[in-house]
């Protein structure tokens, strides 16, 4: 049986967005696309979470999505049959065509005891939805049992995965299918990962959502993939560079197919560091990604400029020049825009210090400062001490000739629009693309 392996199509993204006007439709033509692909190619289709990019999406999404997630029902059947384990209800209209199986990811979630989108479409026969539950795909002689656990909160998930996930089913070839991230592999912040031991033994493959960039490792005869996800969002490096795709396992031969989206927009990056022209040098990046673009479609120039300049120019003239010809992305990872943060972070600290004890407090700002991707140095205990001293002014002076923070961050903020004059270099490409995960041993 040949199953389509597919996560994050995040239905909606930046529609509403003023923001993202300029990629509005994406999420809708990678998923229409993908769904297409696979329905040609599979028997089966597996979503490991965040088909919608909100919980709550609105009508014309929600109408949109619908549409979307029918386009496999509407292709031949290939005569696969589904059986739901422990009294889980299919709705035989799922069987129609190429069928759908999902679990939910943290976009999809709802709180309390509201039903999440999924519930709507498993009660239409569009997807069968599983958490926590079991279906069992039957074609000719071959039987397939795919296990799903949706998103589950960070405090919660190693409890799910070491006592709640369903065992797999004997004599069958056995799918777990999540969406969770994974310890080893490029955090979120603020995220907790589960280590990649709780993942409970005796399935064949464990596929997961969550991260936007796919990649596979064949781990001790059993296969551990991210499909990615279809349409990008969070613009980090390797999801900007890594091209569409998806993942077709064929559970007889156990071989895996990498299926890319043709109308998929390039992704480039770039680092300028801040010496010499910015403007001339964000142009020239520009202009090289454009000459590269092998694409019907404009491509997405992500540039971060870097460096410890405090000056850094408004650059909104160069992005509304390459308007329809490019998507173009700046983030500012200068020193001027760490100060802006530590300012900001030291500002809600102050504010919030009185109800807090010194030792709370501390804990508070380094919450603060990881949220924010910024790495302590062995300054920053001298950092702190001077704000609790009310010194701010002589604190953010230490920033600049003591070590207050490590060199390495997270991703960086995207640049807001500013005034003066900056200086920039010569701007490198950042090359890229799917790694294999190394984080699993046999």
């Amino acid at each position: 049986m040949k199953i389509a392996l597919l996560a994050d199509l995040h239905i909606g993204f930046g529609y509403n967005s003023p923001r993202e006007r300029d990629r509005r439709e994406d999420s809708f033509l990678m998923a229409e696309e993908a769904l297409k692909l696979a329905a040609e190619k599979a028997d089966a289709i597996i979503i490991a979470g965040d088909l919608f990019d909100r919980r709550n999406p609105g009508i014309e999404v929600l109408e949109r999505g619908a549409r979307t997630l029918n386009i496999p029902h509407t292709y031949g059947g290939k005569g696969v049959r589904i059986r739901g384990v422990e009294g889980l209800r299919v709705d035989p209209r799922a069987e129609h065509g190429v069928p759908i199986i999902a679990v939910h990811g943290n976009h999809d979630t709802r709180s309390g005891d509201k039903n999440n989108v999924l519930s709507l479409f498993h009660a239409s026969g569009t997807l069968v939805y599983l958490h926590r539950s079991t279906v069992v795909l039957e074609k000719g002689e071959e039987r397939v049992a795919i296990t799903g656990i949706g998103w589950i909160p960070d405090a919660y998930a190693p409890v799910y995965f070491r006592e709640r996930i369903p065992p797999p089913l004997p004599n069958m070839y056995n799918i777990l299918v999540f969406h969770q991230p994974l310890k080893g592999l490029y955090p979120y912040p603020g995220e907790v990962p589960v280590d990649v031991e709780l993942l409970p033994r005796g399935y064949n493959a464990y596929v997961t959502g969550h991260f936007h960039y796919h990649t596979e490792k064949r781990v001790g005869g059993r296969w551990i993939i991210i499909p990615g996800s279809t349409v990008r969002t969070q613009l980090r490096d390797q999801e900007v560079l890594d091209d569409r795709a998806f993942f077709i396992l064929d559970t007889e031969t156990e071989d895996l197919e990498e299926v890319f989206i043709p109308s998929a927009r390039r992704g480039f990056v770039y680092r300028i560091v801040a010496e010499g022209d910015v403007k001339s040098a964000v142009i020239r990046s520009i202009e090289d990604a454009l000459s590269k673009n092998d694409r019907k479609v404009p491509p997405i120039i992500k540039i971060s400029l870097e460096g410890k300049t405090e000056n850094v120019p408004d650059l909104s003239d160069v992005i509304k020049a390459y308007e329809g010809r490019a998507i173009v992305r700046i983030f500012d990872q200068t020193v001027s825009d760490l100060v802006k943060q530590l300012n900001e972070i030291g500002t809600q600290y102050l504010e919030e210090r009185a109800a807090f004890t010194k030792e709370g407090a501390e804990k508070v700002l380094m919450e603060l400062m990881q949220a924010a991707g910024i790495v302590p140095g062995p300054d920053f205990h001298a950092f702190f001490s001077l704000l609790e001293e009310g010194e701010r002014d002589r604190a953010f002076r230490l920033i600049e000739n003591g070590k207050v923070f490590e060199e390495v961050r997270a991703e960086p903020r995207e640049q807001k629009t500013g005034n003066g004059e900056g200086t920039v270099e010569k701007g490198k490409p950042v090359k890229g693309g799917s790694t294999i995960l190394d984080w699993v041993s046999p």
